[in-house]
């Protein structure tokens, strides 16, 4: 089925669900990479209002990865819950989201609604939300689990001890896992990611946490994070295992890129269930995602990497865990480019694994490879890939290692450093749009901007923000005049520091050609202005008080009356931009960016203090640049 919206005359069409649910994805290097985001900011957002209009039953009517062809699907299919979903069957995408951010969304509705959801509404939905609305409505899920102690009660965070080394020497681990322990680590699980796939160096690992756990009585549980095949051997040898670890992805051609099925899952679970190990539950499993696998595999479908992220989930949830793991940018830049969209997909996994009833877990990466360590790295991992897809036909488990033939055998890492040898190894698919041809540059690093920042930057008539030329016709609406110390740390005033301050008109129109709202324009306003802090650290402008204007977003919040700062001083590295607000104003109460600052006091000092003036109002607004009483920044991009 295809869908359109219209914006600015021009129509935008999707041809079908999986297009449109790329298309509305949050802008993000592993689509661009795929070719299946959005070309525009518009195109986006004509996806996003589609979307917001798609009626929630039509997910379980279209499927973006065909039933025939993908376990996966079928899974999600068979096993979806029509009671538990009737509560919301009658809303659209947009309607839904509604509902999550209403007071009607209680812990208990959500928990009640997650077996009747399927991964591609939770992340249809997410596509629809802020990031504070995907904090909001995550904080509500609870998601409790048990084996030897007690996951996800509310107010209480639980973390992961790693203790690797690099032999798997097992007296560096149990140095490593005492200074976690010391610190508070280990109450998710203490897991060790082992540098062999040795059955008997993984027994031993096992067998050593076990022994510390028992014979100090840590009320925590411990997992080897090999495959599930070797997991399974120990398992039949004998081996104290408490959890079983596996990577999943969401299709079922990713999952046979781990060496793995639905049915090896099913297995492995029943076998650590029937050790009966844990005290206070039997939560055995335990899993780790990341955006971005089926498309590093070859199988993502054309499907964005973030709804195939939610499609991970519901593997994940068929089989309780304990707990699961997604490793937010661990693939590489390729797939999420920037800190931004690292922050995005984090707050997106988080929201939908708890939306799904998963316990769901967050481990925060970036990575930069150089392209000549690229090619060592991807070399490497290509004997141990080729070793987890080798099949042995007597082997009880899939996985097993094949005998090599001498043409089987690959070079040694080291022997090669080029795109083009690379292409020529065995089994090697090579991404040239993942191998760059020559070295990235070097970002510029900042650097104060001293102490003869040049003042002739401002011009007479600067101050001035109603009135396009000095003398010249002025804006309409309320006039104003705002003025303001800033100060250091110790209190002592800055001078000849450079403020600049922007705003929007009486109607709510800023003088910008990016503002494509349908407020009114004001041909005498300028919006805009500069001034030079002078001895004693103060400042003054005049202008027009500006009116409220609907967000440029998909929902069009209304954002209260505000005039943004941008200040540059001796010492500082960066600019320093924030925005004042008017007292009074009834928006102010429910504005997200002005709320989204918790400490009261730091949120009142953004409000300016009325004070009378002959120009009828004079609104006070000190800056603090550092210390205790610091105002409130943003952070520039």
């Amino acid at each position: 089925m295809a869908y359109a919206h219209t914006i600015s005359n021009r129509v935008y069409r999707f041809a079908d669900l999986t297009t449109l649910l790329a298309k509305a994805t949050p802008e993000r290097s592993g689509d661009q990479l795929a070719g299946i985001a959005a070309e525009s900011d518009k195109e986006r957002m004509a996806a996003r209002v589609a979307l917001a209009d798609l009626p929630l039953r039509t997910f379980l009517d279209e499927q973006i990865v065909p039933y025939e062809v993908d376990e996966v699907t079928r899974l999600i299919v068979d096993t979806h819950d029509a009671p538990a979903f009737a509560p919301i069957a009658h809303l659209t995408v947009g309607g839904w989201r509604d509902w999550l951010l209403s007071e009607h969304a209680t812990p208990d509705a959500l928990a009640a609604l997650a077996p009747g959801l399927t991964p591609e509404m939770v992340a249809a939905v997410s596509k629809l939300m802020r990031n504070q609305d995907l904090i909001v409505v995550a904080r509500k899920c609870r998601v409790v689990t048990r084996f030897r102690n007690t996951l996800g009660l509310p107010g209480r965070l639980a973390v992961r001890l790693q203790p690797n080394h690099p032999t798997d020497d097992l007296r560096g681990i149990a140095a490593s896992m005492l200074d976690g322990l010391l610190y508070g680590s280990g109450d998710a699980v203490i897991g060790i990611n082992p540098a062999s796939d040795s059955t008997a160096v993984l027994g031993s690992l096992v067998k050593m946490l076990a022994e510390v756990i028992e014979r100090y009585e840590i009320p925590t549980q411990s997992c080897v994070l090999t495959h599930v095949t070797n997991t399974m051997r120990m398992i039949e040898a004998g081996v104290p295992v408490d959890l079983v670890f596996q990577s999943v992805a969401g299709t079922e051609q990713a999952n046979k890129g781990f060496g793995i099925n639905l049915a090896l899952l099913r297995e492995a679970n029943d076998a650590a269930r029937s050790l009966k190990r844990g005290t206070v539950g039997d939560n055995v499993m335990y899993f780790e995602t990341g955006q971005g696998s089926a498309l590093s595999a070859g199988a993502h479908h054309r499907v964005d990497q973030q709804t195939l992220e939610a499609r991970a989930y519901a593997v994940a949830r068929e089989f309780e865990p304990l707990l699961a793991n997604t490793v937010v940018g661990f693939i590489g830049p390729e797939y999420l480019y920037n800190g931004k969209q690292i922050i995005r997909a984090g707050l997106e996994d988080h929201f939908c694994g708890k939306l799904l009833g998963l316990p769901i877990g967050c481990d925060i990466c970036y990575i930069y490879v150089s392209p000549r360590l690229a090619c060592l790295r991807r070399s490497a991992m290509v004997p141990r890939a080729a070793r987890a897809i080798r099949r042995e036909s007597s082997s009880s488990y899939p996985g097993d290692p094949m005998p090599t033939k001498p043409d089987d055998v690959l070079p040694h890492p080291t022997s090669f450093d080029s795109t083009e040898r690379l292409a020529q190894i065995k089994g090697y698919v090579l991404n040239e749009r993942r191998t760059p041809a020559r070295n990235l540059p070097v970002v510029t690093p900042h650097q104060t901007i001293g102490p003869f920042y040049p003042h002739h930057l401002v011009r007479p008539g600067d101050e001035d923000l109603a009135a396009c030329d000095v003398g010249g016709p002025r804006a309409e609406g309320e006039p104003m005049e705002i003025v303001g110390t800033i100060t250091d740390l110790s209190g002592k005033p800055v001078a000849g520091a450079l403020i600049e301050v922007w705003t929007a008109n009486a109607h709510g129109k800023y003088s910008h050609p990016a503002d494509h709202s349908s407020q009114l324009i004001d041909p005498n306003f300028k919006g805009y202005g500069r001034a030079i802090t002078g001895p004693s650290g103060t400042y003054r402008f005049v202008g027009i008080k500006p009116g409220a204007y609907p967000n440029p977003g998909y929902d069009n919040w209304m954002r209260p009356p505000h005039v943004h700062f941008s200040v540059y001083a001796a010492g500082v590295m960066h600019r320093l931009i924030t925005q004042m607000y008017f007292p009074g104003e009834s928006l102010n109460d429910i504005d997200p960016i002005l709320n989204g600052i918790e400490d009261l006091a730091a949120r009142a000092s953004l409000i300016a203090i009325d004070e009378k003036s002959d120009l009828g109002r004079r609104y006070r607004f000190d800056i603090v640049l550092q210390g205790e009483a610091e105002t409130q920044f943003f952070i520039e991009r």
